[in-house]
């Protein structure tokens, strides 16, 4: 192997705290940043954490504790040959070690740790209703603007992880609230807030998540993102502007190097034009096909490829928990329902407290979002991905 031949990227320096075990590391090496994710030297990072690291090939052989070996195909991680070192993602080392991070903006710290939690045994089920779940709304805006915050959203994600659950992710690429004179695209602002964001987004595909795009900036004018509506009939209705917008969002997730597998327009009120050109750059719409009434999954009379599923389940409304799990008894066989959830209604149920080795989790079992899926399980209700789906296959 070459380390020379790893992906040449763009560094600037930042200043940042990494600490491990309660002791600062690497405060004598540089950390770069790019397109808001830390890079860091390998060697280094291995070396000031107490293990020993040895690369053969294009395999690296990492030793943290005795008897216990992590092999790392460097292949397959974000690296860059940087000033004679060999550099990777923050996100990368610390995910392949089996570590966590809690990030505290106004330090300029992130802790790296274990976490202790209580195990999660995935249950199979088999069932002839099927369900996909979906984490809506999810950008860099109010909701989502702290460690604390974003920290929760990762603890979520990793419950899902282990509970064996698909889940997506409708992400909104760029954050405009006018009022506040915020407009955040995450490929402008290089931040530690931005690189909290872009570390949850790939942690987000390391626990088995499918991000989709959630519009460009789910709003238009005054509006706020999340809030406003972006497409319709006499919203971004010119084709020129709607390849504009639609690429735009599409060029964010290529430079942040993050996958999007499907489009859902915000509000789901694209109109005919619109939608025709949304299924150019998608195979999955997240959302029902403007012109073919019924609940039925459709595979797009125009290009013969794309397919449309229509929004037929629905979500927790302010804190009414109960009127969702009665939808789901009422569930019918033979079908498929939506399940979409905003994942902050999760935070005040998760607890958490932070050590120099540990960080430990206590997530209430009264949350609404493991009394929705325990309700699944229940009723024998499979929850499934977008890539399970078929044409014809009936929405509850």
């Amino acid at each position: 192997m070459i380390l020379e031949n790893f992906k040449p990227r763009y560094f600037k320096q930042i200043s940042l705290v990494l600490t491990y075990d309660g002791k600062t590391i690497l405060d004598s090496q540089p950390i770069y940043i790019n397109n808001n994710r830390y890079f860091v030297p390998l060697i280094e990072f291995i070396n000031d954490i107490g293990g020993k690291i040895n690369i053969i090939g294009s395999s690296c052989y990492i030793s943290i504790k005795k008897n216990e070996v992590i092999i790392l195909e460097l292949e397959t991680i974000k690296l860059s040959y940087f000033n004679n070192k060999l550099y990777v993602a923050l996100f990368d080392i610390v995910n392949s070690l089996d570590f966590h991070t809690y990030w505290d903006y106004k330090q300029n710290n992130i802790r790296i740790a274990k976490l202790l939690k209580k195990k999660v045994v995935p249950k199979i089920v088999r069932s002839k209703r099927n369900v996909l779940v979906t984490l809506e709304d999810f950008t860099d805006g109010k909701n989502y603007d702290s460690g604390d915050a974003l920290f929760k959203v990762r603890i979520v994600m990793d419950y899902l992880n282990d509970r064996g659950i698909p889940f997506h992710l409708s992400w909104i690429p760029r954050y405009i609230d006018p009022l506040m004179g915020i407009d955040n695209n995450l490929c402008n602002d290089q931040n530690i807030k931005n690189a909290d964001f872009i570390y949850t987004l790939d942690f987000c595909l390391s626990r088995k998540g499918i991000i989709g795009l959630h519009g460009y900036t789910h709003q238009h004018d005054g509006e706020i993102s999340g809030q406003g509506t972006e497409f319709n009939d006499v919203i971004n209705n010119e084709e020129n502007i709607i390849k504009y917008r639609i690429e735009s969002a599409i060029n964010i997730s290529k430079k942040l190097e993050i996958p999007c597998r499907y489009f859902e327009t915000p509000h789901h009120a694209a109109n005919t034009l619109q939608q025709s050109i949304f299924e150019r750059y998608f195979d999955y719409m997240y959302e029902p096909y403007v012109g073919i009434v019924g609940d039925k999954v459709i595979r797009s009379p125009r290009n013969k490829k794309t397919l449309y599923i229509p929004i037929s389940f629905d979500y927790v409304k302010e804190n009414k928990i109960e009127d969702m799990l009665k939808y789901i008894d009422n569930l019918s066989e033979n079908t498929i329902g939506n399940f979409f959830y905003h994942v902050n209604k999760e935070f005040d149920f998760i607890k958490y407290q932070t050590s120099n080795e540990f960080i430990s989790i206590d997530y209430n079992n009264n949350s609404f979002l493991k009394k929705v899926l325990n309700k699944f399980e229940e009723n024998s209700i499979k929850v499934i991905s977008i890539y399970d789906v078929n044409e014809g296959d009936l929405l509850n």
